[in-house]
């Protein structure tokens, strides 16, 4: 076959004995530099990929000045072949349609979007479908790679005009591609929604005579509706398609991973199986696919209505974003949201310059509402009438009455977790090292007043959660992953019952289901609430959801029926190469999940502490720059992280896991052994930088309700030296190269702004920040100091050192998107980090839309008939 961009050979591969596809580049392309270099992208896009319905690729190469790729042979017939033919079977095409949107699902997370997605590079196999011709991709926010314009020439396919080639690339081009904005892998979901449309109905969704009438039906129109034209289509599967279809990006399916899930659930219930009569009424007469529709519909109302099955409404998904200029709270030691009972309402923490508020969003309502007097809240929860809302903050556990808006204090308390009974007791949970009321549940009125223990005092108790009886309750026991448990208990006794092992808070909801969090998914199991018994299997119910192995928080809540679900997924991210112009120069390694980096003194390596999705433990790895090579620096259940390289990049100091609090370690690059420095377990420790002398340590640490700072020696007794302990939160100090200055974050004065003291001695304090600041970092002639702003600028401040500390006005160098969520001073989150010349940066982004996770709601969610038909 021959297109546009080459062509392609039906080859054998003599060693290895298979059938394989040689794509070329025609000499008088190969002169073509623009052509030559999408020829190149498109090899190494595929090269990052590998999934069971994506083309594969096997070799490239160049042979006496041609270029060639040699691919996996696709054996079959391309979709748009297919449609030559009529439409579709609906069965085929919304198998093949979850199989593309994974396969999309695997691209996107490597940090690709297509961005020439169509029936012509879809082909049907006798496995399913494949993806092909990444020819357009392009890497997410690479502005080294051109934006495609609506006059740019995609992938050709016969016939082989001009026209034809328009038309045909226009009529799958999402509305912000044809636009000219930035498109991202919400593209991808339009165009497939288009293909989707195209391949049940025969028709495409847009369609016109001329490249302006099409551009103007795909950014102005609707297409009909699919089931006008294929009425025995299911209309989960309608819904699925217009969802895909819609012309503002955040109105689709934000992930195409969601897209296959919903595809899948519909592929596999029985929605379908009312379908398939279509294929065969194409066969007869189209009055007779109408009279079955009617038919098909009186039976569902009746059904509706009588309820013969227990059959629900189909499952609705949306998502709630945080108020314009706050983002979620996505700290997985507390709660981040909580479902009213009758799922009604979605109660959640959302920040801004570190200040913490409750908002509720009403389902039925367009914007959420601030809960005035919950400042600096953590861990909300629902009182079972919802007429009012318990949160921890500021050392107390409170409630607030909605109606009047009136804050009570209850007791003193901890951050933690809470459960509210219909008899009016709450019980909770304590966190903090050292903290003995951590070691069990404690019980107290609503009314407030002094809290009394619920359960025996043993091993840690945590995230208590009332049973509908509202005298037993759920909670987990113990800290370690492999013996973590969950109980009951029982407020009449002290008397506790074993179910099983699990290392997550854990969820009852109506008819008869516990949910819970393991491997970084959510599933659900049943569970007689009175015979405390459970059966069954665990159930999948989401993927990837915010989850942290070592307190077994998880970003989940179920409503009191368990038809609403409300679920915070986890985000991707990637580490761009950044110049002092904000130009990206390059990428290193792939789409993870990345929490703290370093740089290496000499340049030349990269220490990344990297959340393990499953577990929500962290680990320690070392990138080599020059070979693209990731080694595993540290093995550890419980997490290592925040490294800090030694001056001369022999050895890292990081945070080890262990049982309640990191702990200060060392370790030698290539020595198995660590050396713990500080073992305290009532303090939470992490290292923020290591003097040029090479004599002092520089850590964090908070060991009850804020952070300071402090220096450790690493010759002699390894004895603390207290910094800075103000009453406020202080954290990432860092020492400058001449060890003379100290720079460090504190909020003393409402925000958290960057400040500069000198080291080991007494001084004046100098403010460096202006309106918010964070992350400060030396350049090593100590000539500069850097920082970013509260309005994520990264700031460049000319600095003197002598004989006085002397401060410049500052320059911006250049925007850095917040890849983090914003909580409290001092969370263990790296932004960006720089070379020691302060030329090159690396700097941490989103894998995807900007902000932080949105919290994803599934409405009508029916778990008895989901489980009973394996349909999670």
């Amino acid at each position: 076959g021959a297109g546009g961009m080459g062509e392609v050979y039906r080859a054998r591969d003599t060693r290895l004995e298979r059938t394989v596809a040689v794509k070329v580049l025609p000499d008088h392309l190969s002169k073509d530099e623009g052509v030559r270099q999408r020829f190149e992208r498109e090899a190494k896009m595929i090269s990052r990929l590998s999934h069971p319905h994506i083309c594969a690729l096997y070799d490239v190469g160049n042979q006496d000045g041609v270029e060639y790729l040699v691919m996996e042979y696709v054996d079959g017939e391309s979709v748009a072949g297919r449609l030559a033919r009529g439409a579709m079977p609906l069965d085929q095409t919304i198998r093949c349609g979850a199989q593309i949107a994974e396969a999309l699902d695997r691209a996107h997370r490597s940090g690709i979007v297509h961005r020439d997605l169509k029936p012509g590079n879809v082909m049907l196999t006798k496995s399913g479908g494949k993806l092909l011709d990444f020819g357009l991709a392009r890497l997410r926010a690479d502005p080294a790679l051109p934006t495609l314009s609506t006059t740019e020439m995609p992938t050709q396919a016969p016939p082989l005009t001009a026209e034809g080639t328009i038309l045909g690339t226009l009529q799958y081009m999402a509305p912000e591609q044809l636009e000219g904005k930035e498109a991202d892998a919400r593209a991808d979901i339009f165009a497939l929604g288009t293909v989707l449309y195209e391949m049940a109905t025969g028709r495409k969704a847009f369609s016109g005579g001329s490249p302006a009438s099409v551009i103007s039906a795909i950014l102005s129109s609707e297409p009909p509706a699919l089931r006008t034209l294929t009425p025995l289509a299911p209309r989960a599967f309608e819904r699925a398609v217009a969802r895909s279809l819609q012309k503002d990006p955040d109105a689709r399916w934000q992930s195409a991973a969601d897209l296959a899930s919903e595809l899948s659930w519909i592929a596999e219930s029985d929605v379908l199986e009312t379908g398939a009569p279509a294929t065969r009424a194409r066969r007869h007469t189209e009055l007779w696919g109408w009279i079955a529709a009617l038919v098909l519909a009186a039976l569902a109302g009746w059904l509706l209505v009588g309820r013969s099955f227990g059959r629900k409404s189909e499952p609705t998904r949306f998502v709630v974003a945080p108020p314009e200029g706050k983002t979620f709270l996505e700290d997985a030691t507390d709660l981040p949201f909580a479902l009213s009972a009758d799922g009604r309402r979605l109660a959640f923490v959302a920040s801004s310059q570190g200040k913490r508020l409750l908002w509720i969003q009403g389902f039925d309502r367009i914007d959420p509402q601030p809960v005035p007097g919950t400042d600096g809240a953590i861990s909300p929860f629902w009182s079972p009438d919802g007429r009012a809302l318990g949160f921890f903050a500021e050392g107390k556990l409170k409630k607030v009455l909605l109606e009047s808006g009136t804050v009570e204090t209850l007791c003193a308390a901890r951050g933690g977790s809470a459960s509210w009974s219909r008899e009016g007791i709450i019980i909770f949970s304590e966190w903090g090292a050292g903290n003995r009321n951590s070691r069990f549940i404690q019980k107290v009125s609503a009314s407030g007043g002094s809290p009394e223990a619920a359960t025996a005092d043993a091993d840690w108790h945590f995230w208590p959660e009332f049973l509908p009886d509202g005298r037993h309750f759920l909670y987990i026991k113990g800290f370690e992953p492999a013996t973590a448990a969950l109980y009951v208990g029982s407020l009449d006794s002290k008397a506790e019952r074993f179910l099983f092992l699990v290392k997550s808070r854990v969820q009852f909801a109506e008819p008869g289901f516990l949910f819970f969090a393991r491997d970084g998914a959510l599933f659900a199991r049943r569970f007689d609430p009175g015979k405390l018994r459970l059966s069954g299997e665990p159930l999948a119910v989401a993927e990837r959801i915010v989850n942290l192995r070592a307190t077994g928080a998880a970003a989940f809540a179920v409503s009191q029926g368990g038809a609403v679900i409300a679920y915070q997924s986890a985000r991707l991210s990637r580490l761009n190469w950044v110049d002092r112009n904000g130009r990206v120069e390059g990428t290193l390694g792939e789409p993870d999940y990345y929490d703290t980096f370093r740089i290496s003194p000499d340049g030349k390596q990269v220490a990344l502490d990297l959340e393990d999705p499953r577990t929500g433990s962290n680990g320690l790895w070392i990138h080599d720059i020059a070979r693209g090579v990731r080694t595993r620096f540290t093995v550890n259940p419980w997490g290592d992280d925040c490294p800090v390289w030694s001056p001369d990049g022999s050895r890292l100091a990081y945070s080890a896991g262990n049982v309640m609090s990191p702990n200060l370690s060392l370790k030698l690059l290539g020595d198995p052994e660590p050396m713990r420095l500080l073992t305290r377990i009532d303090e939470v420790q992490w290292p923020t930088d290591w003097s040029a002398d090479g004599r002092y340590l520089i850590y964090s640490f908070n060991g009850g309700t804020q952070s300071d700072v402090a220096a450790v020696a690493l010759a002699g007794d390894h004895k603390p030296i207290p910094l800075l302990n103000s009453g406020f939160n202080e954290s990432e100090a860092t020492l400058s190269p001449d060890g003379r200055w100290l720079a460090f974050v504190a909020d003393d004065s409402g925000t958290p702004e960057v400040y500069v003291v000198p080291f080991l001695g007494k001084g004046q304090r100098t403010r460096i920040s202006a309106a918010g600041g964070g992350e400060p970092r030396w350049r090593r002639d100590g000539k500069e100091l850097l920082y970013l702003s509260g309005d994520h600028e990264l700031m460049a401040v000319p600095v003197a050192a002598s004989p006085e500390f002397h401060v410049s006005p500052a320059a911006r160098l250049f925007p850095v998107s917040s890849a983090a969520i914003e909580g409290s001073i001092g969370v263990s989150f790296t932004h960006y980090d720089v070379t020691s010349d302060g030329n090159r940066f690396l700097v941490q982004t989103l894998d995807g839309p900007a902000g932080p996770s949105p919290v994803s709601v599934i409405l009508n969610w029916s778990p008895a008939e989901r489980a009973d038909r394996n349909h999670f």
